[in-house]
This record gives C-alpha cells, structure tokens and sequence, in this order.
C-alpha cells in the first residue's frame, strides 16, 4: 500500500502534463490474481483507481498476469478504459461480464509467439479473432509481453493475422501489438483510437 501511495502522490500537474502528452497509462500488476474478490478491491484496486483518476487526458489500461476470472468486475471497477487479461481468461465467456471495459489480449506470448511456428502464431491469430467475432469491445493482442528472444517472423505473422481481411473474417476485430519492455512498437492514443507506430 505503500508503494502504491507513493505512486499516486508521484503524479504532480508538471509532470501529469509531460506523461499525458506522450503516453498512456498503463497498471501492470502481477500478484492480484492470487487475490480474492473483496482482497482484489481493497489492495489494489482502490489504489489503481485513483491512479487512473489522477490521469484523466491518458489511455488507461489494467494488466493482471494469470487468471483473473474471478476478480473482473473488480479490476472493471478501476474504471480503466482497457482490461489486458491473460491467456488463460476466456474471453468469449467473459467479455458481456465487463461491457464497460474493452478487452485486450488473447495471443498466448509463450507457446504461441515465443515457441511456435509463424504458421502456428498465424492460424492461433486468426482463431483469436474469429471467437471474438462481433464483440466491439475487444482489440487483439497478446496476453502478456513478448520475450526479446520472439522471432521476428512470428511477430510478422501476427501483424499479418491481425490485419488479414476476408469474407470469413468480416466483422472480425483488428490488431493491438502490445508495448512491452522489448518491443519494437509504441502505442498511441487518439480520442476513442489505439494505433500502433514503428518506434
């Protein structure tokens, strides 16, 4: 709780000003999961919120490593416009739960994106996609950030994936390739809009 004060106190005008105008911004969070609801709420969540309260110009995502089925209404609560979730999540069964937040995910980083095949990361790309299928509130990403050992020809085929358009893929939402620490790619908000922009 300490730290997460000293993160909210951290956030003066002069410095909001510079941070609004370049990024947005995002809580990554890795241990909530472990967290009960109720816990969920009172630990990280209160905190989280006002964070995103202090930055009211920011794209404000939410991201909770692990499977955070159980505590979603809590982490939409935030009031983060973006809910970055998991492989693990099923988003076709969970995004109705949150309609006030967008989903973002659902490329497993590991197995698909590190591990497997361009042909793998393409075809898993797809399926992502095609499950999603109608819902406006999700943009594709991956679950997690990548490695900087991810071959670059897998991250080619999820941008290919992401961007593929077909008469099967109509209706189908579109790509979010995910910051991350080693990524080559900077996301930019734009009123209602992510973009993503070779950095």
């Amino acid at each position: 709780m300490t730290w997460m004060r000293f993160s909210i106190s951290w956030i003066s005008p002069s410095r909001l000003k510079r941070w609004e105008r370049r990024y947005g911004s995002p809580i990554l969070e890795p241990t909530a999961f472990m967290l009960s609801p109720k816990q969920s709420r009172e630990f990280s969540g209160t905190y989280a919120r006002e964070i995103f309260d202090a930055l009211p110009e920011c794209m404000t995502v939410l991201h909770i490593c692990g499977n955070t089925t159980d505590i979603l209404k809590e982490m939409a609560a935030t009031g983060a416009e973006g809910l970055s979730l998991d492989t693990v999540v099923k988003f076709e069964e969970e995004i109705d739960s949150v309609s006030d937040s967008v989903l973002i995910g659902n490329v497993d980083p590991v197995r698909v994106m590190l591990d497997g095949t361009p042909e793998k990361v393409y075809e898993n790309t797809l399926d992502v996609r095609k499950k999603m299928k109608g819902h406006e509130d999700f943009i594709l990403s991956t679950g997690c950030d990548l490695s900087p050992k991810t071959p670059h020809e897998n991250i080619r085929a999820f941008v290919e994936a992401g961007k593929a358009k077909n008469k099967t893929l109509k209706g189908c939402p579109v790509l979010f390739l995910r910051a991350g620490y080693f990524s080559v790619w900077e996301i930019r908000y734009n009123g209602p809009v992510m973009s993503i922009c070779r950095k």
